[in-house]
C-alpha cells in the first residue's frame, strides 16, 4: 500500500531530547546518580500519568519529591529541561518538503510542554497534524495510540511511515502494521525514509 503520511516523533527527532539531558543535569545538581534518578523520573511518568494528562507538572514533581530529595522549584526544574529541546532546522526543512506531497504529523509522548515549546519555536506550522499524548490521554507505550492516530487521520496503518528514536515505539508501530524508521542520525533516517517516500 502506498505511503500517504509521514509521522514524526518530537524529542529525539524533531528536536534534541531535552527531557533526558535535563533530568541528568538535575540529578547532578541534587546530588543523585544520574541514571538511577533518570529511571526514577521515567517510572514516575507512568505512575502519575503525567504524559497522558492525569496530573500537571506540579503534581508530577511533587510525586518525585516524595521519593527522593529534589530541592528545586518546579520553575527551576523546567528551566533545566525546556531549553534543551533544541529544534533541528534540517528536520523541519524535511517535513516542509514532504508536506508538499504527503500528509505530515507529529506524534509525541509529551506534556503541555509541547505547546509551550511550540509557542517559543513555532514548529506546529510545519506539520499538518499534531498528536500529543497529554491531550489525547494515550501514550506510545500502548499500541492502541498508533491505531487511534491512524484512525483520526483516516488512513490504514500501512499508509503511514513513523519516525522515532525509541526502539520500543518503533516495535509497537510495526506491530500495528505501520512502516517505521528508527532515527539514529539524520542522514541515516532520511536515507531509510527514501524506501517509502520521494524526498
Amino acid at each position: 500500500m502506498k505511503v500517504s503520511t509521514v509521522i514524526f516523533d518530537f524529542g529525539g527527532v524533531i528536536a534534541e531530547e531535552g527531557w533526558a539531558k535535563g533530568i541528568r543535569v538535575i540529578a547532578g545538581k541534587c546530588g543523585h546518580e544520574p541514571e538511577s534518578f533518570f529511571e526514577l523520573c521515567v517510572q514516575a511518568i507512568t505512575e502519575t500519568g503525567f504524559c497522558v494528562g492525569k496530573v500537571d507538572e506540579y503534581g508530577y514533581w511533587n510525586y518525585v519529591k516524595k521519593q527522593v530529595s529534589v530541592p528545586m522549584s518546579v520553575e527551576e526544574l523546567k528551566a533545566e529541561i525546556l531549553p534543551r529541546f533544541v529544534v533541528r532546522p534540517y528536520v523541519i526543512e524535511l517535513a516542509e518538503k514532504l508536506g508538499k506531497n504527503y500528509r505530515t504529523a507529529i506524534l509525541s509522548d509529551q506534556t503541555h510542554w509541547l505547546d509551550e515549546l511550540n509557542a517559543r519555536d513555532g514548529f506546529f506550522g510545519s506539520f499538518q497534524h499534531v498528536f500529543n499524548s497529554y491531550h489525547d490521554g494515550n501514550s506510545k507505550q500502548n499500541p492502541s495510540y498508533f491505531t487511534e492516530t491512524c484512525n483520526k487521520l483516516n488512513i490504514f496503518p500501512q499508509e503511514a511511515v513513523f519516525i522515532d528514536d525509541n526502539k520500543g515505539n518503533i516495535a509497537r508501530a510495526l506491530g500495528v502494521g505501520m512502516n517505521a524508521v528508527l532515527y539514529e542520525t539524520f542522514e541515516q533516517a532520511a536515507g531509510e525514509l527514501k524506501k517509502y517516500v520521494e524526498i
